[in-house]
């Protein structure tokens, strides 16, 4: 008698968990917004003095961006940007474009905004957005919910 070859097809648990070992975390994300080394919120401040119409471009971009893995984000609501950083783009009723740059932290699930920012001329503003995010995240891995807070947008 020929012994049963083994099966090339694995137990759906075990299939499972190794298809999550491959793979971005699911959707949906968390937002969340970065306190400086001072632990100030400078995007209250700004969200203040963000127009209705930007709020709801914003919102809108936020929503969709959240059901969606980061290989999907991408123009017109964000865009990767290289080295991890990747910019959640709208714009407001006057055509202003309005950028927040930022990283996913796969860890707590979460797409970290790290930089208010604005693109003129096919360039980003302000200049040094890399680095920025990249000091940002630095912070950050030294203490997440130290250095971060739940983000109050988008609303439904």
């Amino acid at each position: 008698m020929i012994p049963a070859m083994p099966s090339k097809r694995r137990a759906p648990a075990t299939q499972m968990l190794m298809q999550s070992l491959h793979r971005t975390p699911a959707a949906p994300w968390t937002f969340r917004l970065y306190l400086g080394a001072n632990g100030r919120n400078d995007f209250t401040k700004w969200d203040a003095a963000l127009s209705a119409a930007g709020k709801a471009r914003r919102n809108g971009s936020m929503r969709f961006l959240r059901a969606e893995p980061p290989q999907r984000w991408d123009r017109p609501h964000a865009s990767a940007l290289g080295n991890h950083v990747y910019v959640i783009r709208f714009h407001d009723q006057t055509g202003f474009k309005h950028r927040l740059f930022g990283y996913f932290d796969l860890e707590h699930h979460a797409f970290v905004i790290c930089v208010i920012g604005y693109e003129q001329g096919d360039k980003y503003h302000p200049d040094d957005y890399e680095k920025r995010t990249e000091r940002c995240r630095d912070e950050v891995s030294l203490g997440f919910n130290q250095r971060t807070v739940e983000c109050p947008w988008p609303v439904a």
